[in-house]
C-alpha cells in the first residue's frame, strides 16, 4: 500500500515523498513478513514530460509476519 504522496513543484523540478506499508515474502526461508518505509524522489521536466532524476527508498520496518515488531506496549498503562 502506497500512501498519499506529498509532491512539491518548483518550476521544472519537483520532489515527492510516498510512505509504503506492504506484506512481503522474504527470499531467505520464504517467510511471510511486513515491510514499511518511504520513497523520496526527485523529478525534472524534460520536453514537457516529468522524468525521475533520483529515486530513493528508506526502509524503517522489516519483520516476520508471525512475530510482533514491538513486544513493549506504547503509552501509559
Amino acid at each position: 500500500m502506497v500512501m498519499n504522496p506529498v509532491i512539491e513543484v518548483t518550476g521544472q523540478t519537483a520532489t515527492g515523498r510516498w510512505y509504503i506499508f506492504e506484506p512481503v515474502t522474504f527470499a531467505d526461508g520464504k517467510k511471510a513478513g511486513w515491510l514499511a518505509g518511504y520513497y523520496h524522489d526527485d523529478f525534472v521536466k524534460v520536453n514537457g514530460e516529468w522524468k525521475y532524476k533520483h529515486l530513493r527508498f528508506r526502509q524503517y520496518l522489516s519483520t516476520p509476519f508471525s512475530e510482533p515488531w514491538l513486544k513493549t506496549k506504547f503509552g501509559p498503562e
